[in-house]
């Protein structure tokens, strides 16, 4: 196992799809992570894992209603063809959020 499955995309979990959507899904979980302190999929079983990543996800409150939202939204889409279509074009659409928000 090279994945950590709280952190990993729902396409890999059913059937090891890697695809630039898998690093835009764990980016996302990760910028998630780094806002608030806490991992969005709390748990590492296995399982439990799955049925949290194909139900899909929902923000925590402070994130869900921040300037980030539609961008974590979009990055953490169920999805794959729904997500950015590389972490390149992730980055791109958080500096430039960044850029508006810290002026």
């Amino acid at each position: 196992q090279c994945l950590t499955p709280r952190y990993a995309a729902p396409e890999y979990m059913l059937d090891c799809s890697v695809s630039p959507a898998v690093d835009v899904y764990q980016a996302g979980l990760i910028f998630v992570e780094a806002l608030t302190g806490t991992p969005l999929v709390e748990t590492s079983n296995l399982g439990a894992c799955l049925k949290i990543h194909n139900a899909g996800l929902t923000l925590p409150e402070p994130v869900a209603t921040s300037c980030f939202a539609p961008m974590l939204r979009r990055a953490l889409a169920r999805q794959p063809a729904d997500r950015y279509p590389h972490a390149a074009a992730f980055a791109t659409a958080l500096a430039r959020r960044c850029r508006t928000v810290f002026r």
